[in-house]
């Protein structure tokens, strides 16, 4: 049984991870939204720190948490797991498959106009063929955001597996893992290793009904660990973005600094967040019931108001700066307040889309 306060936990997590994959999303200094691009100075460098590397744990993040969830409860029997994929079904592909089928809707109809027509620089979707449609809709959705639903139902398919090494096996399968992700995440299809990695960690506890830090008790001593960790996830980003960009080196520290970072954010919540909620919790309990409508559609919002901001206001680090730092916010309310008008006019719809959540 999941206590109120681990309860709570998660839901603040839930929320905070959201708001952190918006702030990466918004990155802007490379050639991928809007036509700008920008290699070096304090614009880039920042972005970098910010949603490069702070903001890289939140969906790892949310892998674990995703794996604890699925074996928290336990499976006793093959019924059970055939009851949680049942519950997957409605929370995660239904979802999946709606918000997808959206995005190519929504960008199909960006396209017909003219004025809108040239801020789309791949295929038009009136040229795709049924199998391009059918990969689209499935796999490479144009909300590329899904693309961590994706790959969760692909692992929830092979949670028996899982399920068996890490009850089997403990840390001879989460230790090999572990150096395979530092090394070669980024070089499998889909990246289905960093997924693996980090839903099996959130099994691992789990399964093994740990604790998130199970050989610390003593206040003390958590708040060295945390000291640790937090100075070594922002050193680690820092040498990663200004001393070592696009090497080799770059990756295994990114990675490590996800590891950091994970662990800092965890223990951050007990020792300092947890006393400091209930200042900003009228602010921030509105946004938090909405925390997956606004996962599944800042996007493609986000990326197309940040096109139209360079169209309008030039393509300069200017332009790069306004957008970084004020389209966050923004998106993130207007999503919320789209959520609040579907659930309140559409409610069958939201409940569809958001696996009633």
């Amino acid at each position: 049984m999941i206590t109120n306060y681990l309860s709570n936990k998660l839901k603040f997590f839930s929320f905070l991870l959201i708001v952190m994959v918006v702030v990466l999303h918004s990155q802007n200094v490379y050639n991928r939204i809007g036509g700008f691009n920008e290699t070096e100075g304090l614009n880039y460098i920042l972005q970098n720190i910010i949603s490069g590397g702070i903001c890289a744990v939140a969906v790892p993040m949310f892998f674990c948490i995703s794996g604890f969830l699925f074996f928290y409860s336990g499976i006793a029997s093959p019924i059970d797991y055939i009851d949680k994929i049942k519950k997957r079904f409605k929370t995660l592909v239904i979802p999946y498959v709606l918000t997808s089928a959206f995005a190519i809707i929504f960008y199909f109809l960006l396209q017909i106009p003219e004025s809108t027509r040239k801020f789309f620089y791949n295929k038009l979707i009136i040229n795709y063929s049924i199998s391009e449609l059918l990969e689209t809709l499935l796999f490479n959705p144009l909300a590329y955001q899904l693309w961590f639903l994706r790959n969760l139902i692909i692992i929830i398919l092979l949670t028996p597996l899982i399920y068996f090494l890490i009850k089997k096996l403990k840390l001879i399968y989460i230790i090999p893992l572990t150096l395979c992700w530092i090394i070669l995440s980024n070089k499998t299809p889909y990246n289905i290793l960093p997924t693996l990695y980090f839903f099996s960690i959130g099994a691992y506890f789990a399964i093994n009904n740990l604790k998130a830090i199970p050989f610390i008790d003593n206040l003390t001593l958590k708040r060295t660990l945390l000291i640790i960790s937090i100075t070594g996830w922002i050193a680690l980003i820092l040498i990663r973005v200004i001393f070592l960009s696009e090497t080799h080196a770059e990756l295994i520290l990114n990675n490590l600094s996800i590891l950091f970072g994970i662990i800092a954010l965890w223990l951050l919540y007990d020792l300092s967040i947890n006393s400091s909620l209930q200042k900003i919790k009228p602010i921030i309990k509105p946004l938090i019931a909405y925390s997956f409508f606004i996962y599944l559609f800042h996007e493609p919002i986000l990326t197309m108001t940040i096109k139209l901001a360079f169209a309008i206001l030039g393509k300069n680090t200017r332009t790069s700066i306004i957008c970084y730092y004020s389209l966050p916010p923004l998106v993130i309310y207007l999503t919320y307040y789209i959520g609040m008008l579907t659930k309140y006019k559409l409610p069958f719809l939201y409940n569809l889309l958001t696996g009633n959540r």
